[in-house]
């Protein structure tokens, strides 16, 4: 092949890679660069909602230690069953929830030794009300049937959080927008669509005070009627990515 085709084919191959370098170039320009959507801004809103709880929770632990685990399964039935019928005219029965039992062996490892001395059971409950004042007879329920409170929540009902979680999303999703718009303000421009928008759901943390093993009943009483509910945060994050023009 002639020198002088050659080179006017190298220099047609380069001319048209050098074109489409400039092509693929401004396209990606007009589009987004590196995944990012161009003439857009970002930002963050964030709400707190403060309301006050509508459910009182006292979880208890029925725990028993025998030489069988069927003996020590047996104490604790009866210190539930116990608690239960304590509760009776105090709660619904769907207000009492089981939440785990077990039952497990405890070992001498002495001498080098794996042996069986005893079995624990234990059993968690959690019985809720709606009425504050029911607290301190549910811990008396619970403390004449033999069985240790762990802790008293004050907490949201499900539906009230649900209510709550909205309100705080609804306000965080304003604010993020509001410091969009003066964003675009500031750069001497306009709000457009949203691009995409992302949430950290509302919670609010439970307020709690928790109790000693072997607590006796004049104290569980008299921490029970002491408990003032507080009220409860409920918070939420927003953020957004909006166009501007």
């Amino acid at each position: 092949m002639d020198n002088k085709v050659i080179i006017t084919v190298v220099l047609i191959f380069a001319l048209v890679i050098s074109l489409f370098g400039i092509l693929s170039f401004q396209s990606g320009g007009l589009g987004n660069v590196g995944g990012v959507e161009r003439n857009t801004i970002s930002s963050t809103g964030s709400a707190t909602i403060t309301t006050s709880p509508d459910l009182v929770v006292v979880y208890f632990n029925a725990e028993s230690t025998k030489s069988t685990a069927e003996a020590a399964r047996d104490e604790v039935a009866t210190k539930v069953a116990n608690l239960k019928s304590n509760l009776n005219g105090i709660v619904d029965e769907s207000d009492i929830e089981s939440l785990s039992l077990n039952i497990y062996p405890n070992y001498n490892w002495e001498s080098g030794r794996n042996e069986v001395t005893s079995y624990t059971a234990t059993h968690s409950l959690k019985i809720q009300s709606k009425d504050f004042n029911e607290a301190g007879k549910i811990v008396d329920a619970g403390v004449d049937a033999g069985t240790l409170i762990q802790w008293i929540n004050f907490e949201l009902t499900k539906e009230h959080q649900n209510e709550v979680q909205k309100q705080a999303i609804t306000e965080a999703t304003k604010d993020a927008k509001s410091k969009a718009e003066a964003i675009a303000e500031g750069l001497g421009a306009k709000l457009g669509s949203v691009v995409s928008v992302n949430s950290n759901d509302g919670y609010y943390p439970p307020i709690y005070r928790l109790y000693e093993s072997g607590v006796s009943a004049d104290s569980a009483q008299k921490a029970a009627t002491d408990i003032s509910p507080r009220s409860l945060e409920t918070t939420a994050t927003i953020s957004a990515v909006y166009k501007i023009r």
